[in-house]
């Protein structure tokens, strides 16, 4: 669990004081975050937080499960690490769950549900992450592919690309027509594209194709992630895509290389 026991019940009387959890990620979030590369001992969401998390949010306990995140947070753990070390497998367990008949499927729904409300408690209470100065503000459409709803992941992301200080627009449940119109409407300089359906796959290249074409920045650039890009990462490469993301800590790192390369084509 996190800490010994004093330190847990610290955290534990404190997870329901908002101004205490604003402080905690004030004092442990940003710091950690710029120096969590060279160390490695960065804290992190334990297997007990995941178990615990998981049992919860299947019997629907809404407050139990808001109360792992928050004492993650309270505990210094930096919002990427709580998406990529607890949100993330909770969600994974739930798939396998409902593909091995395990859940059904409106227990699945209330859980993700909760998920999705813990990311956007993270995203509330943590801060910006500091930027350098004069850098121009860079947009990013997240989008589930043309037919696909699957909002937990958009939501993580969402979260990781505001705190870097992008602009994001999300977009769910979107035909391919809609989704032209949207990149065609608003200058994008990143289209986030996530596959969770291999049926899916075959499409991406005239997706991929069509979307550059309508595009109103000429040099967008085209990131895929998703559990069928998951699967079979190869696909990135043979549809046309600039980037494959496996978790939002590289979606970060990718979406920024290929803006930077694009510009310097420019």
């Amino acid at each position: 669990m996190l800490g010994h026991d004093g330190e847990a019940r610290r955290i534990e009387a404190a997870a329901m004081d908002p101004e205490r959890l604003l402080e905690a990620a004030l004092s442990h979030s940003v710091i950690p975050s710029l120096v969590e590369k060279a160390r490695g001992d960065a804290p992190r969401p334990s297997e007990e937080d995941r178990d615990t998390l998981l049992r919860r949010v299947l019997r629907g306990d809404r407050e139990g499960a808001l109360s792992i995140g928050r004492r993650c947070i309270l505990a210094g753990i930096r919002p990427m690490s709580i998406h990529e070390h607890l949100v993330a497998p909770v969600a994974r367990s739930l798939g396998r769950a409902w593909e091995a008949d395990d859940c059904d499927f409106v227990t699945v729904t209330c859980a993700a549900q909760i998920l999705e409300e813990i990311v956007r408690e993270i995203g509330q209470v943590a801060p910006a992450l500091p930027q350098a100065g004069g850098r121009q503000t860079r947009a990013i459409l997240l989008a589930a592919a043309p037919g696909e709803q699957h909002a937990l992941g958009l939501a993580v992301l969402r979260d990781a690309f505001e705190r870097a200080g992008w602009t994001v627009c999300v977009s769910l449940g979107t035909s391919a027509t809609g989704l032209m119109a949207q990149v065609a409407g608003r200058p994008v300089d990143v289209l986030g594209l996530s596959v969770g359906a291999d049926r899916n796959l075959s499409a991406l290249p005239a997706l991929i194709t069509e979307v550059r074409k309508v595009s109103r920045n000429p040099a967008i650039s085209v990131m895929l992630g998703g559990s069928a890009i998951l699967r079979r990462p190869e696909t990135g490469v043979r549809v046309g895509a600039d980037a494959i993301a496996i978790d939002a800590e590289t979606a970060l790192d990718e979406a920024s290389r290929v803006v930077s390369d694009a510009q310097a084509r420019t």
